[in-house]
């Protein structure tokens, strides 16, 4: 397999030579734009941290979000993204991604479009202009998470069918063998890409910039992305969105969230999901937002997080950015509240926060599960934030509290037929309290993502009608839902591994004195969870819980043998022998997140 372009250079430190290893090109930034649009002269500057042009009005008034970054001309010479390698312009962003869309069109062709391209980079510049640089060469950008488990990695690159993978040095090894045995092609970004950001003075406003490297009005109905689910219920499946479909996703989180050209959000979210990929990166690139890029890892540096809330480093005592919008996770807030009993210790220091907090801050918004009580409570005592709640899932993006919602009950496992407990057509809210209405959720989808589909498969992601089966259960109340369990998740993270429920439900029946168990998980599901197991002895022996934990330790592996055992005299199930999950509940009262491994409330 040929490369195809001379121009691209073979990876300093990577010993492969086009003979050996010819499916790998590692490009040089030549700014091959100067050449193809006379934008010749163009000087860089080596600062990383610069002014950036203040617009008399902020509130400027955009065009269509699509592309995401159909905006551009307006606002080229704020700053777009910040991360660890500096401050890059919104034109500058753009002439990189361009560059890269033509090295894309010189190994891929330009006669075949919506060619599939994986992107595996760290959270910064290089997720940015990999994703547009796929967008302006006509193809379809794959988002995949460094901090995600190789086999998850592989699955997903593979189930794809990827033409091209475009990464970073840095994450070359977990790859190279599978692009190689498959006949993949890759491009290696150097640091070239990110370094030398322009300044204002390289800005010349009077200049026109590269257009798209395809037709424009064939981006619309050309599909733009595509994100794969969590892989909790089972293997991750892949979501394909158009440019139309995400376009109206990004406009919808703009209005919800009320961005403009003057926010500036810190960005410390995993670049593979809706929330993390469309709604915190691209909405904002498309309104005219500053966005600061954190390196995303499975551990959270609360250090850094709080630095760019309060806008100054806690341990270099360097001014930064200030950041007035922070999207984020469950996981991640309880982090920082726990990081804050270390860092704050005087009455001062927690004065402090809660003042630049209150003064810097106008939003900050949680999403893939329920905040608990205490969590909200306590945030709101250090900063003076009550964190907005957003629904947010592959299938159906965001928006819950603006969508019609079912609160259901299905009689069977098979969910052939269903009860209607309650219904909301959408910001309903009464004064006068209404009773709560404990069910599964099921949502209507916005017509811009009824016909989207799984890759690979004919089936669509909505059920009947344009309901799409959430999976979760939910107390709903007044117009508002509080999320508390999840079905089908057979699969949790305890002990950094993956266990399955059922396999450890099955290793508890084996024992002679347990009558009865059911395994559940609880907590967050993107990180370490508890594994619990509810338990009925038999009758006729004596025994206990220390009987119960010796067996385990001797003849089960270490992360099967769960941490939570609850003892009741039985467990109530259904005549299909499905259990009773409200009634589980119960048992679990100070839990946040019950996950359910079989899909009948």
């Amino acid at each position: 397999m040929e490369v195809g372009v001379s121009r691209l250079l073979t990876l300093r430190g990577v010993t492969a030579t086009k003979a050996s290893v010819p499916f790998i090109s590692s490009p040089k930034r030549r700014n091959k734009h100067q050449d193809a649009n006379k934008l010749a002269n163009l000087s860089f500057s080596t600062q990383s941290c610069q002014p950036e042009k203040k617009f008399l009005n902020e509130t400027v008034q955009t065009k269509s979000h699509l592309p995401a970054f159909g905006n551009l001309e307006l606002f080229r010479s704020k700053i777009a993204v910040s991360d660890v390698n500096g401050d890059y312009l919104y034109e500058d962003v753009y002439l990189r991604s361009w560059d890269l869309a033509q090295g894309v069109i010189d190994l891929l062709g330009d006669t075949c479009k919506g060619r599939h391209v994986a992107l595996l980079c760290p959270g910064g510049l290089g997720h940015v202009i990999g994703v547009w640089s796929c967008w302006l060469s006509g193809h379809v950008a794959v988002p995949l998470c460094p901090s995600s488990d190789q086999e998850r990695l592989e699955y997903q690159l593979m189930k794809t069918k990827c033409d091209l993978v475009i990464t970073t040095p840095d994450q070359v090894n977990r790859i190279h063998n599978l692009v190689k045995k498959n006949n993949i092609k890759m491009i290696v970004l150097d640091d070239t890409w990110w370094t030398d950001p322009k300044t204002l003075d390289d800005i010349q406003q009077d200049s026109s910039l590269p257009t798209s490297l395809v037709d424009p009005d064939l981006i619309k109905d050309s599909n733009a992305l595509i994100l794969y689910t969590s892989g909790m219920t089972q293997k991750p499946r892949g979501v394909i969105y158009n440019h139309q479909t995400l376009s109206q996703q990004i406009e919808n989180v703009v209005k919800a969230w009320e961005m403009t050209s003057s926010d500036s959000v810190l960005h410390s979210l995993n670049l593979d999901s809706m929330y993390g990929s469309v709604l915190s990166l691209q909405a904002p690139l498309s309104s005219g937002a500053r966005v600061t890029l954190l390196p995303t890892s499975h551990v959270c540096d609360t250090t850094k997080i709080w630095s760019n809330l309060l806008g100054v480093g806690l341990k270099s005592g360097k001014t930064l950015p200030k950041i007035n919008l922070f999207p984020s996770v469950p996981s991640t807030y309880i982090s920082l509240l726990q990081s804050y009993n270390e860092l704050c210790k005087d009455k001062k220091t927690k004065d402090y926060v809660k003042s630049s907090c209150g003064k810097r801050i106008r939003l900050m918004v949680s999403s893939t599960s329920s905040l608990s009580n205490s969590v909200i409570s306590q945030w709101k005592n250090i900063t003076g934030h009550k964190i907005v709640d957003n629904f947010v899932s592959t299938e159906s993006g965001a928006g819950l509290e603006e969508r019609e919602t079912q609160i259901v009950k299905f009689r069977d496992h098979t969910k052939s037929q269903i009860d209607v407990l309650a219904q909301n057509h959408g910001n309903e809210n009464s004064d006068e309290p209404s009773p709560i209405i404990t069910g599964e959720l099921r949502m209507k989808l916005m017509p811009d993502v009824i016909d989207t589909k799984y890759i690979d498969e004919d089936e669509n992601i909505s059920c009947e009608e344009g309901w799409f089966h959430t999976g979760d259960l939910v107390d709903y109340a007044d117009g508002g839902h509080r999320l508390w369990g999840k079905l089908n998740m057979y699969k949790i993270f305890y002990k950094n591994a993956w266990v399955d429920t059922l396999e450890v439900e099955k290793k508890l029946l084996s024992h002679k004195d347990i009558d009865d168990c059911y395994v559940l998980g609880l907590g967050d599901i993107k990180e370490n969870q508890q594994l619990a197991v509810v338990l009925v002895l038999t009758q006729t022996r004596r025994v206990n819980i220390d009987n119960i934990l010796e067996w385990c330790s001797q003849n089960m592996a270490d992360d099967m043998v769960p941490n939570m055992f609850k003892m009741v005299t039985r467990i109530d199930r259904d005549n299909t022998g499905h259990v009773d999950k409200i009634k589980l509940r119960a048992l679990f009262s100070d839990q946040d997140i019950l996950c359910f491994h079989d899909n009948k409330l």
